[in-house]
């Protein structure tokens, strides 16, 4: 089941919209998700609206890209990424954890 995303991913993004633009009747927002990455992403548009959040409209830029132009761009540009791609991962999913606040 993918219901970590309507959990973690839409649900917050939705209160968050509500919160900072109630008033607004659309917005835009990117993704960054690429055709490559599945069967299912492979069929997505680069812009669409969202079936899940009325107001949003969603924009995809680098849907077209390959592994190659994301590394090349990360690279060039000195982008911070996930280390788990240092160890040899291809592809990093959501992953929860909890922390605790450490004071002194």
């Amino acid at each position: 089941m993918r219901w970590c995303c309507t959990i973690f991913k839409t649900g917050a993004i939705q209160r968050k919209i509500q919160t900072l633009f109630k008033n607004k009747k659309r917005i835009l927002t990117f993704y960054g998700i690429r055709r490559r990455e599945s069967n299912s992403r492979n069929k997505y548009d680069r812009e669409s609206d969202s079936p899940k959040i009325a107001v949003q409209r969603t924009a995809s830029p680098i849907i077209d890209w390959m592994d190659f132009d994301v590394w090349l761009y990360l690279l060039t540009t000195g982008i911070d990424f996930n280390s788990a791609y240092r160890l040899g991962y291809t592809r990093v999913g959501c992953y929860c954890e909890r922390r605790e606040r450490i004071t002194e």
